[in-house]
């Protein structure tokens, strides 16, 4: 059985990470990861258990809260360790109990070190004097508000890419009758929604743009989704979205579809016809202009 290998972190915001992936460069670093603050360093997890890690991660992330949290001055684990990383001040006490929500069965494992949060900028520089390249760096400082929790998936080439997310303070909780809703917004796409995706023949993604997500779960299973594409304006790709300050939306469908129906009866209108858009099929795009 397969046993993939995960970290989990938060990433650091931009602009501030664009900063962060300058200073390693500019210290000779190639890092394989995004800027991130780890919570639970590389581990290896069952394929079975899969599921069960990242229902820990969103469910640590829904007992907790967007936190303000500052990196920065440079810092060293030398002669420890050849690291030169950035300090993490803030609101330690609500990011240690998030550590530790998180560092649980089956994503908790032995460590030959105390957690430290730190922001890595280099590590293994070789002949480096990295007590005067912190000095170098004493005056660096940036405050950053973290919203959402990050698993990684270490691939084949070594490098980490997302694969799962969670808001901290949860998603909304909507529905009727009963049968309670939770919709989460984040970046990631996770397999089971790309999967439901995928079964409604749905599974293209133009990947570009700023990603936004919307995963609508019910007692923890995949019920709904929707991607987007938002600048200027949004392009919702996949049925719902949220206005983030743009003028007007759009999005794609089957013609005569559920979905076309559904949107028509909440305000969208039809802009331009698609014919035999894709795989052979009529699509249309939708239009809503949005409140100001």
């Amino acid at each position: 059985m397969s046993r993939p290998r995960l970290g989990v972190v938060l990433l650091i915001p931009g602009p501030v990470d664009i900063e962060v992936i300058a200073l390693q460069r500019a210290v000779g670093g190639r890092p394989r990861v995004a800027p991130h603050i780890t919570l639970v360093p590389p581990v290896n997890v069952r394929a079975d258990r899969m599921d069960e890690a990242l229902a820990v991660v969103r469910a640590a992330a829904g007992s907790a809260r967007p936190m303000h949290l500052r990196i920065g001055p440079a810092a060293t684990f030398w002669p420890v360790t050849p690291v030169l990383y950035l300090a993490v001040t803030g609101e330690l006490d609500r990011l240690r109990r998030l550590r530790d929500a998180v560092f649980v069965e089956p994503l908790a494992h032995v460590l030959d070190h105390d957690f430290v949060p730190h922001v890595t900028v280099g590590e293994s520089l070789g002949d480096v004097d990295l007590p005067a390249l912190a000095a170098a760096l004493d005056s660096y400082q940036q405050p950053i508000t973290v919203e959402q929790v990050t698993v990684l998936e270490e691939g084949a080439d070594r490098y980490w890419r997302p694969i799962a997310d969670a808001p901290l303070g949860g998603g909304r909780i909507v529905g009727r009758g009963g049968l309670p809703v939770e919709l989460a917004t984040g970046q990631v796409l996770e397999a089971d929604a790309a999967a439901l995706f995928a079964a409604e023949g749905a599974g293209d993604h133009h990947g570009d743009g700023s990603a936004v997500v919307v995963t609508a779960r019910r007692e923890g299973v995949v019920v709904g989704a929707a991607t987007a594409r938002a600048d200027d304006e949004m392009w919702l790709e996949r049925l719902v979205g949220a206005t983030r300050g743009c003028r007007r939306a759009f999005l794609l469908c089957p013609e005569g579809g559920s979905a076309q129906s559904w949107c028509t009866s909440h305000g969208w209108s039809v802009d331009l016809r698609l014919a035999r858009w894709r795989r052979g099929c009529d699509f249309v795009r939708l239009a809503r202009v949005l409140a100001a």
